[in-house]
């Protein structure tokens, strides 16, 4: 029994990340999304008078070192968002992923984003498996894979609503 309770542990653990360094890259990887979102496709969906913007928020889950540089596995949670009036709108246009891969330079308070592959629009476990590590690839892959959480965190600051207020879906 032990034996099988220890192959369970084993066979369904999660790659080591180290938290501190995942901090300080969250901010760049957010960043570099936010910047970025118009030429990856993410947004669209609202109306453009209202000015909305796109929001991502990651979830890393492996950070391998690539040489000089870091390849960083991670989940991406995006939405689009915007203010009309009193109300906090969310476009139709959500993007959760089945796993990202950033390749970062640099160290903590220096990170500078090289490149971002989003992977494909579908279900690829091929791409998976060359993308990550055998540990993340089988998490990503599993019953229960890694999420990212909620960016509307992000929209209440940007547009200046108290933390909690619901987003309408537009």
């Amino acid at each position: 029994m032990a034996a099988v309770v220890g192959w369970v542990a084993w066979w369904f653990r999660h790659p080591a990340v180290d938290q501190a360094q995942a901090r300080a890259m969250q901010p760049v990887i957010e960043a570099y999304v936010h910047e970025h979102s118009g030429q990856l496709g993410f947004g669209g969906s609202l109306d453009s008078r209202l000015k909305p913007e796109v929001f991502c928020d990651a979830g890393i889950i492996e950070i391998r070192p690539d040489g000089p540089r870091w390849r960083v596995g991670m989940m991406l949670n995006c939405g689009e968002f915007a203010r009309r009036g009193s109300t906090l709108i969310e476009g139709s246009s959500g993007y959760p992923s089945i796993g990202e891969v950033m390749v970062l330079s640099g160290s903590p308070g220096h990170y500078r984003v090289l490149s971002l592959n989003l992977g494909p629009p579908g279900y690829d476990p091929a791409w998976v498996h060359q993308n990550f590590s055998s540990l993340a690839a089988r998490w990503l892959l599993s019953t229960y894979p890694p999420t990212a959480p909620d960016p509307i965190g992000q929209a209440w600051q940007a547009f200046g609503f108290p933390a909690g207020t619901t987003a309408v879906q537009q």
